[in-house]
């Protein structure tokens, strides 16, 4: 496995993280925000920035504002394609990203890292995309699967630094089942987290369902648990959260909260169900600027003041997506309903 080296400096550097999601330039734009400034500042920054990343000359100067080196990175690469609609903003995300690697000015100071999904890669070879297959093969990092040793490292050792001692049988079940599990990293680390709570043994690991069954167990317990009209919420909550493949299997993808609120769906039951599936770690919450790029355009501040904060929701495992039946079922019956 290929580790990488410190260097000097880097403890200094800038890094902006953040995922496309359906507007991949206000995403870009949203990471340069100060979220310790007033809201009032963040909204002022947010329009700044998008205004900036309408040109290649605009993101430079956006870079060059920095007292050090700038590090990009772009998590989840393959919303660009899952979740963005329009090909000309997904054409000027690209186009702005790559070309500044180009400009002399930012040799030393703009680094661009992505995370890409190996399954979504024949999207990145579809058009030219200004360069970007080219660049992904000549500066590829797989991340390949962890073979035994490093698989029971990956075990054993969180505990052993906590003075716990894991269960051998349990370690070398777990090894067997990951043999035979696709994307059994997000499973591995639910099932640990359910055992850390009940105990590092071979029985309870039976007990949970193993490797497949402890999220699946765990998702249908805390659904079954919910009041009728709590379960009809949650479900529309799942189902907001699942991009529906088109020749490529079913995704996660993330919505707003207020895509959810409807006449017939009040936001205090709205609440009380995000909070609970919140809490049994089914899925996330997070509050992010405004979400709507030609109304922060077009409208006057105070109009998208108030929903600069806006939750933001996103399923926790996209192994639920692929494991939970209930919700695989939910799916089908979705995808059903629209053909």
């Amino acid at each position: 496995m290929q580790t990488g080296q410190y260097i000097n400096g880097s403890s200094t550097w800038q890094h902006f993280i953040f995922t496309p999601t359906e507007q991949p330039l206000v995403s870009l734009a949203r990471a340069f925000v100060d979220t310790t400034k007033s809201h009032i500042e963040q909204a002022q920054q947010l329009q700044q920035g998008i205004a900036l990343l309408q040109t290649v000359d605009g993101f430079q100067a956006l870079i060059m504002a920095a007292q050090t080196k700038v590090i990009v990175c772009v998590d989840q690469f393959e919303e660009l394609f899952t979740l963005c609609r329009s090909d000309t903003e997904r054409e000027q995300f690209l186009a702005l990203l790559l070309t500044a690697l180009t400009l002399p000015l930012l040799r030393d100071k703009f680094a661009l890292i992505i995370t890409l999904r190996a399954d979504f890669f024949a999207h990145c070879t579809e058009r030219d995309y200004h360069g970007l297959a080219k660049l992904i093969q000549q500066h590829l990092v797989a991340v390949t699967p962890l073979n035994n040793e490093e698989l029971r490292s990956a075990i054993v050792e969180p505990a052993q630094k906590l003075g716990v001692v894991i269960d051998d049988a349990l370690v070398q079940q777990i090894i067997e089942d990951s043999q035979e599990a696709v994307g059994y990293l997000p499973l591995l680390q639910d099932v640990l987290t359910t055992l850390w709570q009940q105990g590092l043994d071979l029985t309870n690991y039976v007990e949970v369902g193993g490797l497949y069954g402890a999220l699946e167990q765990r998702a249908d317990a805390v659904y079954n648990a919910l009041k009728p009209e709590q379960q009809s919420v949650a479900q529309a909550i799942f189902l907001s959260l699942v991009k529906l493949g088109e020749g490529t299997q079913d995704t996660r993808r993330r919505a707003f909260k207020s895509e959810l609120l409807s006449a017939r769906r009040n936001e205090v039951l709205l609440n009380q169900v995000l909070l609970i599936l919140a809490n049994e770690r089914l899925i996330v919450t997070s509050a992010l600027a405004s979400r709507d790029a030609h109304s922060m355009t077009a409208s006057p501040l105070k109009d998208w003041q108030s929903s600069l904060n806006e939750t933001i929701l996103d399923i926790a495992h996209e192994a639920l997506i692929q494991h939970w039946k209930s919700l695989r079922q939910w799916v089908t019956d979705n995808r059903e309903f629209k053909a």
